[in-house]
């Protein structure tokens, strides 16, 4: 993870991410399902947001987000499913105030699906400005 960080920030074909990061967006992880968490005992998007959020000097928040539901792990399932798996899987916790800009981090890309469906629930929200970020994909 150490390594991660100065590639952003010092790689010249990162241009367009260090303009969004002149945005001072708030750093949000994509929650796990509680289950999920329980059993690993810890989310490592979490990880890799605080991470990210530390070494860009980014505030970070991570209850702004949480899962309405649970839902089967992404990997197992077809590009459709996953779809209808994460569907409105997402929601911005009653009472609390979107930002204008956020980042969403996430482990793993799979296709997609979490991260559209996270970033459609801030924007309903009033976020104008979302971008995710995964570690692998």
């Amino acid at each position: 993870m150490a390594r991660v960080g100065p590639i952003l920030k010092n790689e010249a074909s990162f241009g367009r991410w260090r303009r969004f990061i002149k945005e001072w967006p708030v750093v949000v992880p994509l929650p796990l399902a509680a289950g999920r968490e329980k059993e690993r005992g810890f989310n490592q998007a979490e990880l890799m947001g605080r991470f990210l959020a530390s070494f860009f000097k980014l505030s970070f928040d991570n209850h702004l987000l949480w899962r309405t539901k649970e839902t089967r792990p992404q990997s197992l399932l077809s590009k459709k499913e996953r779809k209808e798996n994460v569907k409105n899987a997402f929601a911005v916790l009653p009472g609390k105030r979107c930002p204008q800009a956020l980042l969403l981090v996430d482990d793993v890309w799979t296709s997609g699906a979490s991260l559209k469906n996270a970033a459609s629930a801030l924007k309903h929200r009033g976020a104008s400005l979302v971008w995710g970020l995964t570690l692998c994909r």
